[in-house]
């Protein structure tokens, strides 16, 4: 398994090219692209100088397989170029809905590939075949298929021999398809992080959910009008992973447009009294739209009659900022500490809160606004110690995680709960979920080391697990 990581990870440092040659050959019936800029990846891992290269080559001279194998992967993880491959311009992975999956990338030197391919094994020489303007390897129910443009990589799980061979030749038969020009993929390959991944809504059809998420959607909404973009970038000490609604359909713009009438952005109510020492939930709602919409999508129907009589006093009454906190969890207790305001028209939903919440806590209600404190040491309308400010919230929908919150908790653990706790505490620092509009959100995880990338931490612990 460690050498199989290793010319991987050797892979993707093969010499550069410009522009992928691949893409008038993806397949028009994907219904997912994965798009990887391993020059990025490879760059923020600090291959060269963070000592994986090395574990690398004492890891291939200390494996007992055949010498000439052994010189073939020396030669590559010392100068990649070698492997003939160019995975500096970014690597293309395709889905179809029959769940072929087939990777395209540029070739730099052809001929390097087939001494490559032919010195790992003896054998190899006698499956590696060139016909009909490519060449083509089978080994293991994989296809492996270039010529001096292109490689593409096929898993051939359910395709016999040549099922599989006839697939790589109507890629290679130079028919021009149309993926390319369409809009949401080409704003997939606009993008500028690490990864993408570009799902058409005719992917989620499939799925268990599928028929309940289109039935709380709007008449005339359908999951296959729209596409939906991730894309995460990364930097020192951070990585970003962002998510957009791509569509044409008047119905979804509609909808996205009539969904952001819910929500506004937050606004500096009720900011200061929340800590950034823990968790935070902030938004800023309009409730009677968000009542009416939950009430059109049949939304209410799936609560139970105790939830439905919270939720339609407190939806009525909200007009505004809904803030939640939690800044601290007792060691001893395990009892958070929790507060919650919110601006509302009236005090109906205080009233209601105090019939439920009133022994755990105090709650309140002044100058329209509702609150709900359950602390030992927090006092209502009261700033707190390190509190939020406007410009430390982004969106109209927010949520924020400070990992040091769970430190506690680790104490409090045992077995793998304690271990997983103190992985994610030790490496993690802050994390944010921020909904901007328009069917835009974005998630951004901070580390406590803030000079290396992720990418690099994950390589030094591949380092420090590679005896």
């Amino acid at each position: 398994m460690a050498l199989l990581v290793a010319l991987v990870l050797v892979a993707l440092l093969s010499s550069c090219s410009d522009s992928p040659k691949y893409l008038d050959m993806l397949p028009d019936d994907a219904i997912t692209l994965v798009r990887l800029d391993v020059k990025q990846m490879t760059e923020q891992s600090n291959f060269e100088k963070g000592g994986l290269k090395d574990k690398m080559l004492k890891l291939v001279a200390e494996d007992n397989m055949p010498a000439e194998a052994k010189k073939q992967i020396e030669k590559v993880v010392k100068d990649p170029a070698e492997l003939g491959i160019d995975l500096r311009v970014p690597m293309m992975v395709s889905v179809t809905a029959d769940q072929e999956v087939t990777l395209f990338a540029e070739m730099h030197n052809a001929d390097k590939l087939k001494d490559f391919i032919k010195g790992l094994n003896a054998e190899n020489s006698k499956k590696l075949t060139e016909k009909d303007g490519f060449t083509y390897y089978y080994a293991n129910r994989a296809m492996i298929a270039f010529n001096d443009d292109v490689f593409c990589f096929g898993a051939a799980e359910s395709q016999t021999e040549q099922e599989a061979i006839d697939k790589m030749k109507d890629l290679f038969s130079g028919k021009v398809t149309k993926m390319k020009d369409r809009k949401d993929v080409q704003k997939l390959l606009a993008s500028d992080g690490i990864a993408q991944m570009l799902i058409f809504g005719e992917a989620l059809g499939s799925l268990p959910m599928a028929k309940q998420m289109t039935e709380m959607m709007p008449k005339g909404v359908n999951m296959k009008d729209a596409s939906f973009l991730l894309n995460l970038s990364s930097q020192k000490g951070k990585a970003s992973l962002s998510y957009e609604v791509i569509t044409d359909s008047k119905e979804w713009k509609d909808y996205i447009a009539k969904s952001d009438e819910m929500v506004k952005p937050i606004d500096a109510n009720y900011l200061e009294y929340i800590s950034k020492d823990g968790f935070a939930l902030m938004a800023n709602c309009a409730g009677e739209k968000l009542l009416n919409y939950l009430q059109d999508s049949g939304m209410l129907n799936i609560m139970d009659g105790e939830q439905e009589n919270i939720i339609k006093p407190f939806l009525s009454s909200l007009d505004g900022n809904i803030v939640v906190g939690i800044d601290k969890i007792d060691e001893n207790s395990a009892k958070p500490s929790f507060v919650m305001y919110a601006k509302t028209k009236n005090d109906s939903f205080s009233k209601l809160a105090n019939e439920n919440f009133g022994t755990m806590g105090e709650v309140g209600y002044k100058d329209n606004t509702t609150y709900i404190i359950m602390s030992n040491t927090e006092k209502p309308m009261t700033p707190t110690k390190n509190g939020f400010s406007k410009g430390d919230v982004k969106g109209s929908l927010y949520c924020y995680v400070n990992f040091d919150l769970f430190k506690p908790v680790i104490n409090m653990s045992s077995g793998m709960d304690a271990i997983i706790i103190k992985s994610v505490y030790d490496v993690f620092s802050t994390a944010e979920l921020y909904y901007l509009g328009e069917g835009k959100c974005e998630l951004t995880v901070s580390m406590r080391d803030s000079n290396k990338y992720p990418l690099e931490k994950i390589s030094d612990y591949i380092v420090s697990e590679m005896k």
